[in-house]
């Protein structure tokens, strides 16, 4: 079980990083092909893709949760494909949906919202509804994705995300050589790749779910039986999209376009920490479904806190290493050191937020395990509703400092909140032994570590050779880390002990 558990962990963070290397790889060469104002439309794009989430109706999390414990609970394999079936016909509606609102707003917002110098609002408009049917065309993968983790095939999951992103990401470039470099054909090829994702994920989904004769059919039973639940969900999503950027939407409006720059920049590093965090949490909810299902408090709580620790270690060793080294990570990364300078204490502020994020993401997941959304929903409602009036009061006070602040006071009330009462009520566990050994030993470890480098190291080139130099330093500060927190410890020596064998064996 913990073998497989390592593997799927495995799969998502490669998969995760592998998309990740892509998109920063290949961003000078869309550039350099189409320009900057059509890579505007190309940003336009990805903000599209990241916020289409919202309409998601609960299914992304139900599918999930039913088919990790479909096995536990001894369901019939006719009633998880008619589950299945039934979700797709939930979810064919919404990508019609996309795609038709796409082509009926598509003018009106190239004419109305959208300014274009170089191209025209004809090319604008045509460029708007190419991203929306490239979005419905991909729309059903979201089930898909959920249905593979749900039957806990990460690896192959992660494979066929490994595929599509390189043919998205890569494929594009000689298609934008030989029929032109435009952002028209730009969006066809990721409309053609979507459609063909999309009719791949449904082959394989539907190969790996459990087999049966009965043939696999709409059922209205379903749908009642999981409505409370992915109702809740749904709001969950809603309310911590807010939670997640209301920051970018005010400070875009209260800040100076050079001011909103640099926290734009330090977010994107930032978020990188909660890009780490989110695959291991997701890689270990099917196995937390199964432990709800089955009635297993113990196996519970022994595989949450050993996630727990992995996800705290890995997150604690980044955080310090963005706080401890912001400025000469800004400028190891952008070679700007007056960008570096004015950026360094948002992004220090900022990758605290984000990494207290990531942490929470384990009590949510664990949450959802147990199909509980209520106790979730209070709490992010709560902590949302003081979380916008604060970030207007402190941007208007100290700027782009300010708005990362108030981040990080919300997401430092959501994760400790979370984690004392999810802890208490699901894990019925001591929480105040899992605050010292599971997150002050890791962290105070980490900082630590990171600050004796900080003070110790000379000033960091900028370039290759900057970042080679962090990267070392980070590697130290997670090993710092993992020798005070016992699981990962085990993980780290098994693993040097395994590779000294091997060793041993080839000479």
């Amino acid at each position: 079980m913990l073998t497989s558990l390592r593997l799927n962990t495995a799969a998502n963070i490669a998969g995760h990083v592998w998309t990740a290397v892509l998109g920063l790889v290949f961003v000078p060469v869309y550039l350099h092909l189409l320009g900057v104002e059509a890579y505007g439309l190309i940003g336009l794009f990805m903000v599209v893709q990241s916020a289409i989430s919202l309409l998601d109706p609960g299914a992304v999390a139900a599918i999930n949760r039913e088919l990790a414990q479909a096995d536990e609970t001894g369901r019939p394999a006719a009633q998880v494909r008619c589950l299945v079936r039934t979700l797709e016909w939930v979810y064919l509606p919404i990508a019609v949906a996309i795609a038709a609102l796409s082509w009926w707003l598509a003018e009106p917002v190239a004419r109305i919202w959208l300014t274009p110098e170089r191209l025209t609002a004809d090319e604008v408009a045509q460029a708007l509804f190419l991203m929306g049917l490239a979005t419905a065309a991909q729309w059903p993968t979201f089930l898909y994705w959920a249905a593979l983790t749900g039957r806990q095939q990460l690896p192959l999951l992660n494979g066929l995300n490994a595929v599509f992103a390189t043919l998205k990401t890569v494929g594009v470039v000689p298609v934008l050589w030989i029929a032109g470099a435009s952002i028209e054909n730009f969006l066809w090829w990721h409309v053609l790749v979507a459609a063909v994702q999309s009719t791949v994920f449904c082959i394989v989904v539907w190969r790996v779910l459990p087999r049966s004769d009965a043939p696999a059919r709409f059922s209205r039973a379903e749908l009642r039986r999981l409505s409370g639940f992915a109702s809740g969900v749904s709001l969950a999503t809603l309310l911590s999209f807010v939670l997640g950027n209301a920051d970018r939407v005010v400070l875009a409006k209260l800040l100076t376009l050079d001011d909103f720059g640099y926290y734009a920049i330090a977010t994107t590093l930032a978020h990188a920490v909660y890009r780490i965090s989110s695959p291991i949490a997701g890689a270990a909810f099917p196995r937390l479904a199964q432990f709800a299902a089955g009635a297993d408090p113990s196996g519970q709580r022994r595989l949450y806190g050993n996630v727990s620790q992995v996800l705290i270690v890995v997150v604690a060793s980044v955080v310090a290493l963005l706080t401890t080294f912001a400025e000469p990570t800004l400028l190891a990364w952008t070679g700007n050191a007056a960008l570096a300078q004015a950026a360094a204490p948002i992004l220090a502020l900022l990758a605290i937020a984000h990494g207290l994020a990531g942490a929470t993401t384990l009590p949510y997941h664990l949450q959802l395990a147990h199909g509980r959304v209520r106790t979730w929903l209070l709490l992010i409602a709560a902590v949302t509703a003081a979380y916008l009036p604060l970030l207007v009061v402190l941007a208007r006070w100290r700027g782009a400092e300010g708005g990362a602040t108030a981040a990080l006071v919300a997401n430092a009330v959501l994760f400790m909140a979370a984690s004392s009462l999810i802890h208490g009520r699901l894990l019925r566990t001591d929480v105040g032994g899992w605050w010292w050994r599971d997150f002050v030993l890791p962290v105070t470890a980490a900082a630590g570590a990171a600050l004796a480098l900080r003070t110790l190291s000379p000033p960091l080139p900028a370039g290759a050779t900057g970042l080679a130099a962090l990267a070392g330093i980070g590697i130290v500060t997670l090993v710092a880390a993992v020798a005070f927190v016992p699981h990962p410890r085990a993980l780290l020596l098994a693993a040097l002990a395994t590779l000294r064998r091997r060793l041993v064996r080839r000479q």
